[in-house]
């Protein structure tokens, strides 16, 4: 198949896709009325997640390095504590990332023990 042929067809289906996906909500939910069970989706998947990025976050601590626990610990409960505060996820994020970068960044943290 001719290369320009087969990118052409790629950009076309993709965006026959995307415009599928982006239509798919108006077309399902017309009447403006959602089912109770992607309500109740909607409610709890966000709770669901959290345990599963924090669990994916701290998988490849070194549990026996305090340069990689000590960071990892203070930016979680940072990150925590902000959130618990302000209720604003974006905000607990950013300041969690921000402690946890400049503990491991910044400060010196000894040796191996």
């Amino acid at each position: 198949m001719n290369k320009g042929l087969y990118v052409v067809l790629a950009i076309l289906i993709m965006s026959a896709v995307v415009i599928a996906l982006r239509l798919s909500p108006l077309v399902l939910f017309r009447n403006g009325k959602m089912p109770k069970w992607l309500d109740y989706l909607g409610r709890v998947l966000p709770y669901a997640m959290i345990p599963i990025l924090l669990m994916y976050c701290v998988k490849d601590t070194d549990w026996h390095f305090a340069g990689s626990v000590v960071p990892m610990l203070i930016g979680v409960t940072a990150t925590a504590l902000v959130h618990i505060w302000k209720k604003n996820m974006m905000v607990s994020l950013i300041v969690g990332l921000s402690v946890y970068m400049v503990l491991l960044r910044v400060v010196p943290w000894p040796a191996y023990y």
